[in-house]
């Protein structure tokens, strides 16, 4: 059972998962946690782990990290802070990320959600998805 201070495993996943994903959610709990304390404001988790057969049905890439339980959703009460957020994530040396993605970002720049995944590739890369493209950017 994923538990974390801010965070627990009804907001990781609604899906059955086994024990190896369970553990990597826990890592992104804990990665969430001490995000949240930097952030000082609510982050709410929109997506989670997701099993391969409903990542395709929703259109998620073949080969999301979510399906290996490394990545999620998350938003929070407002665009200016989803930006806020970004840089918070993006400069904090308590936590190494692969990706912080910001999804779909409105005619000025303010995301529709964060994605987030701490796969241990660690490539840190910072990426906007717009026009169903990435794109790497140097900041936030």
């Amino acid at each position: 059972m994923i538990k974390g201070k801010y965070f627990q495993h009804k907001e990781l996943t609604r899906f059955d998962c086994s024990p190896e994903i369970e553990a990597r959610l826990q890592q992104v709990c804990n990665v969430l946690d001490k995000i949240r304390e930097e952030f000082g404001k609510a982050i709410v988790i929109t997506s989670g782990y997701r099993p391969a057969d409903y990542n395709k049905k929703i259109g998620g890439a073949s080969n999301s990290a979510h399906v290996k339980g490394w990545a999620v959703d998350i938003t929070s009460a407002n665009n200016l802070s989803l930006i806020q957020l970004m840089e918070v994530m993006a400069n904090n040396g308590e936590f190494n990320f692969d990706q912080i993605i910001n999804e779909k970002p409105n005619n000025i720049g303010y995301p529709s959600w964060i994605h987030l995944s701490i796969e241990p590739r660690f490539r840190k890369q910072k990426l906007v998805f717009s026009n169903n493209s990435y794109k790497i950017v140097p900041k936030f």
